[in-house]
């Protein structure tokens, strides 16, 4: 029997989303390790709180809250997990030190929970980064200088050293965010989900533990089976975790998702205090998602608050998204609700935000259209071709072949036949929602996610497409959660950004904060577009742009409604400008050189 010390500890001056982070230097002799702890307290400021070596490679590393760390006896294995797991017997680094020792490399694959793990075997000499099946705990990783950089937070990696990528400023001018592991940084990448990646002085090798692999006849269970099932593992994975009796915040809207985690809180865990809470931008309208919202929270006997989601100052609205966002999670609408909700937290024992991402459900006119075309909310540079006179020449191709190409890449990963679901755990769950959890209210307070249990993700695989496409989630969750559910859907968000009219009614006040911040943007992109930008949302918000938006938008609904009707897959329709100049402003921010950061904070 093995007995382990957990230890846990925090690095100075970083918050809960920082996770691991630090250097793995190739050893070569005594002076090599020294170098490698002075490279990092160089990049640092501050000694690495763990220093391991194995024969070939020396690691350094710093903390954020939420890190543990533990040793076997034999000092053979070290394990740094960073996150949460609620597997019955496996909760902590000591647990999986002892898992990895009696199952090897297949130790990773049944592991339930939200984690990134750091594994040191000196006697089998290997360093090796996990990632959880859906990978809900980014690890970044770059090699500059024959050190390989890691860390779940691009602000905690060197990237002074590293040059900016220009089709992954691509990806985010088009889409709001990276994808392909791509980020705003050559060289830095995201590790994909559920992998092995093996640390060597040559490089980083990555390999899949697991994959989502349903059957096309599921295991021939019916209906009514297959939704019992659901609902007894929406309960279970519900009551682990809420097993260390936190404080539950719940984001309640009026869809589905987070109303059934309500809905199993109050009817199958049974618990008494949930704090719902809902953005709204003016006042709250009849049929809005915080209107539903505050009347199921009221049903079950919550306590609701509405957080407005927008101030005024489309300024602040940018600097706050690239702060916290920090050009790897997308542009959010409500992100003054977030920083509102941090100042209430802050007194609150242990915290934990429930949020109702989840993996369920698909439709054959999807698997047909994500295998022709660009797969989930990925979009093609294509979509921005208006972009392509104000860019220089050359560039506009340049950038549309670059996106292209990783698209390309992502659908052979995928292979043939892969469906919209499989797109959305593979790249819009780790790359759009993850950064946008963990980067926003993962600063100050844990984030769950129920609906994506391992057990969940499990019952996928047994049922049938036909199931999968007939809303069994739907009906499942509505029969067992009746008084959730009598109360209508939201019609209307209630909490999103006029962001055509703000962008043009402050387009001075943008075009001088743009001015303002010298950016290494500007590597990639003409430093004047800021301004052309600006000038073509205001065109855009004149009368004859009115028009032509007016015209142009009936023409494309029409031209997708004949498509549908026709069993043609829909057209693409073009990024609009004012969301363009949106990615722009919070890119650049994001990229602004580390002297104006320090200057406009000392303000």
């Amino acid at each position: 029997m093995f007995l382990f010390k957990t230890l846990q500890s925090t690095f100075p001056g970083v918050d809960r989303a920082t996770g691991f982070f630090g250097c793995l230097t190739p050893r070569a002799d005594a002076q090599s390790s020294a170098e490698s702890r002075r490279r990092f307290l160089d990049t640092y400021g501050a000694e690495p709180l763990l220093a391991m070596e194995t024969p070939s490679l020396t690691v350094n590393l710093g903390f954020g809250p939420g890190v543990t760390f533990d040793s076997d006896p034999t000092g053979r294995v070290t394990i740094v997990l960073q996150g949460e797991l609620f597997l019955e017997g496996c909760r902590d680094a000591a647990a999986v030190a002892h898992r990895y020792l009696e199952m090897g490399k297949d130790f990773a694959r049944d592991l339930n929970g939200s984690f990134a793990l750091l594994v040191v075997d000196r006697v089998m000499d290997r360093v090796m980064l996990g990632t959880d099946r859906i990978g809900s705990q980014r690890v970044l990783h770059g090699i500059k200088a024959g050190s390989h950089w890691v860390g779940s937070d691009v602000g905690v990696l060197p990237t002074e050293r590293f040059r900016i990528d220009p089709v992954g400023v691509a990806w985010y001018l088009a889409n709001g965010i990276t994808h392909a592991g791509r980020t705003p940084y050559a060289g830095i990448r995201a590790l994909p989900r559920a992998s092995l990646n093996y640390v060597s002085s040559s490089g980083i090798e990555s390999t899949r533990y697991w994959d989502v692999s349903p059957s096309p006849d599921g295991i021939g269970a019916g209906d009514r089976e297959m939704a019992e099932e659901l609902v007894r593992r929406l309960m279970r994975a519900v009551r682990r975790q809420l097993s260390d009796d936190p404080v539950p915040y719940l984001s309640l809207s009026g869809g589905w998702d987070s109303a059934s985690i309500a809905g199993l809180f109050a009817d199958a865990a049974g618990v008494e205090d949930v704090r719902c809470f809902s953005y709204v931008h003016g006042r709250t309208r009849p049929g809005s998602d915080p209107f539903v919202a505050r009347q199921l929270a009221e049903t079950l006997g919550y306590e609701h608050r509405m957080y407005q989601s927008y101030h005024g100052s489309m300024v602040r609205h940018i600097r706050s998204n690239a702060r916290l966002g920090r050009g790897t999670a997308p542009p959010v609408d409500e992100v003054h609700a977030w920083e509102a909700l941090e100042r209430d937290v802050r007194t609150v024992p242990n915290p934990v935000l429930f949020v109702g991402d989840h993996y369920l459900g698909d439709n054959a006119f999807r698997r047909v259209y994500h295998g022709r075309h660009a797969p989930g909310k990925m979009r093609e540079f294509h979509r921005v071709r208006w972009l392509a006179p104000h860019l220089p020449r050359g560039m506009y191709q340049a950038f549309v072949e670059g996106v292209g190409e990783d698209i390309a890449g992502v659908q052979e990963a995928a292979g043939p036949g892969r469906s919209r679901g499989y797109y959305f755990l593979d790249q819009r769950f780790p790359n759009t929602l993850v950064p946008w959890r963990r980067q926003f209210p993962g600063r100050f307070m844990k984030v769950r996610w129920p609906l994506m249990d391992y057990e969940l993700l499990d019952w996928t695989e047994m049922i049938s497409q036909e199931q999968r496409a007939s809303c069994i989630y739907q009906r499942a969750v509505e029969k067992a959660l009746p008084r959730v559910f009598q109360l209508p859907r939201a019609r209307t968000h209630g909490y999103l950004v006029d962001l055509r009219n703000e962008s043009s009614s402050q387009a001075h006040q943008l075009r001088y904060a743009a001015a303002e911040v010298d950016s290494r943007l500007d590597e990639a992109l003409p430093p004047d577009l800021a301004g052309t930008l600006v000038d073509l949302v205001l065109r855009e918000g004149d009368l004859l742009g009115k028009l032509r938006r007016k015209v142009s938008g009936r023409v494309g609904r029409a031209q997708v409604t004949w498509r549908k009707r026709l069993g043609l897959v829909p057209i693409g329709t073009r990024v609009a400008r004012h969301r363009v100049l949106r990615n722009y402003l919070i890119l650049r921010e994001a990229l602004a050189r580390d002297g104006v950061k320090r200057s406009r904070a000392s303000r």
